[in-house]
């Protein structure tokens, strides 16, 4: 039982380590354009590193945990009892939340499906406002 956590954790990590190096990456390139940030900070967060992927969540399932993004992915017998599931699993919301050393807070929220309706359109919320601090 241990040892099957203890693999799960490294595969866990493996996604957290992945987005490490690429958050560190966008930093290090110190960006003066905040709209290109927030654009490479939304790409890392739609970072697919699945392969062979099916329709099948289930046989995907041990695939998802490597990845930063998760496509939607059919579930079978997806109701279970439950009326409020939906027929997919997979990232629906991509979240930005930016400080600068101003107090200018951003915070972005990118809805990519409120619904089981694969064609509707990503859509996206800002915020932008002063957090009042002192240096």
């Amino acid at each position: 039982m241990v040892l099957m956590f203890l693999k799960r954790l490294v595969v866990y990590l493996m996604k957290v380590k992945l987005g490490e190096r690429g958050l560190k990456a966008i930093v290090n390139e110190a960006k003066e354009d905040k709209e290109t940030v927030i654009e490479d900070l939304l790409s890392l967060l739609s970072t697919n590193t699945l392969d062979n992927m099916t329709d099948d969540f289930e046989a995907n399932f041990h695939n998802i945990e490597k990845t930063i993004f998760v496509p939607p992915l059919l579930v079978r017998d997806y109701t279970r009892g439950n009326p409020l599931a939906g027929k997919y699993y997979g990232t629906r919301t991509q979240t930005v939340i930016l400080l600068d050393k101003n107090g200018e807070l951003t915070y972005i929220e990118r809805n990519l499906h409120t619904s089981d309706d694969l064609t509707e359109e990503p859509m996206t919320q800002r915020f932008d406002m002063k957090i009042p601090y002192e240096q």
